[in-house]
């Protein structure tokens, strides 16, 4: 782990002392920080010769400042060959550049010029008053991750981008990336991509986009995207990147204090300049973090339950309740950081609707367990769309209240039945065991049909009528199973 206090050592030894010139930069600055961000020395090459080609015409050789390798056998590649030319751009990290205080200038010619023919990694160029940290791009402009005095280099988190482990292992990513495969532009043709895709992946690279035909604009968004992903570069690139997943990891959620989890699932990682996504997944809870310089600045969660049997779902509304009932929850990430979240649920603006919508489906659950056991059925709960969600559990709601005796049904009654109020104290059954002219009920694949309808207690205000009107009666109709069905 690098600690910033050994590095805050250096930046605070480096500025006591009064440097004028590139070698003093050098040897007080520039190797104590490439020894901090964990270059081991026997990688350090120093005035290593770099090969360039002006065409077909080969340059006179440059020599780096500083190339930083993954192995020390840089020694042996010194010359210009195929061989090791090859081997020094697929070992290569870092280019670092240094300058006598004051003569750093943009653009950095020298250390772009060295990272393109070498391929390293990223490039360093420095003065010792300012450091500037780029990560090369072959496919676009190159990006530009630390321009800052080297005094704010010890509270700038930027510099572990220039790290020996990060650099390494953005160059073993893609030393092992598999080679491209070139899609026949026939068979491009037929991919049929709709034209906003094309205008969005345009949009996407600017100018890079300019004078190119649909199959190359493609072609350039894809391997840019491809060498930020594999490059794992989070600063000054595009925003579309925030909607590519970085990682996949599972994790774990903990309500208050609890020791057990309360649910465990996967997380789905983002990431983009300052801001971290979190997407938690499970079999019941969902929650989506959003965290800027590490803290919590956006929360969303809900649940689904999509368990095939009434019992099941009712225990996954269990398990749901422990998490939105909490005051605060924690998410657990096994992660490289073991990243853990604390996530106070009881300030999202949403967690009413969250908790109105829990109530009402887990009432319909217990709704369909007292229908199986009054009938001696089990239902088995399989995927509907969400107007047969509707429908369904009308259906549930009005078989339901057939069983409890509450109103499901109005019966029209003639105004001219009675002259006088006809007061009805208890339920009254009014028809029974024959054809009610009701529409039946399904729910789930089993059907109901109405076999009793029963007068609920009333006043029937006959009084207030003319003989024209209609008088409404409320009623519960019990339902039947429809077993040659």
């Amino acid at each position: 782990m690098l600690k910033k206090s050994s590095l805050s050592l250096i930046i605070n030894g480096f500025q006591k002392s009064k440097i004028q010139s590139e070698a003093e930069v050098r040897s007080k600055f520039v190797v104590p920080l490439i020894e901090w961000l964990g270059f081991p020395s026997e990688y350090r090459a120093e005035e290593f010769p770099v090969y360039g080609y002006n065409g077909s015409k080969p340059l006179s050789s440059k020599h780096a400042d500083f190339l930083m390798f993954n192995s020390d056998d840089f020694a042996t590649h010194r010359q210009h060959t195929e061989i090791d030319c090859n081997w020094v751009q697929e070992h290569s990290l870092l280019v670092v550049e240094v300058k006598k205080p004051g003569n750093i200038i943009k653009p950095l010619e020298q250390a772009q010029f060295y990272s393109a023919w070498t391929k390293s990694v990223a490039y360093i160029e420095t003065d010792g008053i300012r450091l500037i940290g780029r990560f090369y791009n072959d496919v676009s402009k190159d990006y530009e991750v630390l321009d800052l005095d080297i005094s704010d280099i010890q509270t700038a988190d930027k510099i572990l981008n220039f790290s020996f482990d990060n650099l390494s292992n953005i160059k073993s990513n893609f030393n092992d990336f598999p080679e491209e495969m070139i899609l026949p532009e026939e068979d491009f043709a037929n991919l049929k991509i709709p034209k906003y895709v094309y205008s969005g992946f345009s949009d996407a690279l600017g100018k890079n986009a300019e004078h190119l035909d649909d199959m190359q604009t493609v072609a350039t968004f894809l391997n840019a995207t491809n060498h930020l992903l594999q490059s794992q570069l989070r600063y000054n690139i595009p925003e579309y990147m925030f909607d590519i997943p970085r990682g996949f990891y599972r994790a774990k959620i903990y309500s208050d204090e609890m020791m057990l989890p309360s649910v465990v699932g996967n997380v789905t990682y983002y990431n983009w300049n300052v801001l971290d996504k979190y997407e938690f997944q499970s079999d019941y809870f969902i929650c989506n973090i959003i965290t800027v310089e590490n803290q919590v600045a956006y929360i969303a969660y809900g649940f689904s339950v999509q368990d095939i049997t009434v019992d099941n779902r009712i225990e996954g509304f269990n398990t749901i309740k422990k998490c939105i009932s909490a005051r605060n929850i924690r998410l657990s990430i096994e992660d490289s950081k073991s990243t853990l979240i604390t996530i106070p649920i009881y300030q999202v603006p949403d967690k009413n609707k969250v908790e109105e919508s829990y109530n009402y489906w887990l009432e319909e659950m217990n709704k369909l367990k007292e229908i199986e056991n009054y009938y001696g059925i089990k239902f088995k709960l399989f995927s509907i769309s969400k107007d047969e969600t509707a429908k369904t559990f009308f259906c549930v709601d009005t078989v339901y209240n057939g069983i409890c005796q509450q109103q499901n049904y109005i019966f029209n009654s003639p105004g001219n039945l009675s002259d006088e109020d006809i007061e009805i104290e208890e339920p009254t059954v009014f028809e029974k065991d024959k054809d009610l002219n009701i529409e039946n009920q399904e729910i789930y694949g089993i059907v109901f049909q109405a076999y009793k309808s029963t007068f609920l207690p009333c006043t029937l205000e006959y009084s207030r009528y003319k003989e024209e009107d209609i008088v409404p009666v409320p009623c519960s109709i019990e339902f039947k199973l429809l077993l040659d069905n």
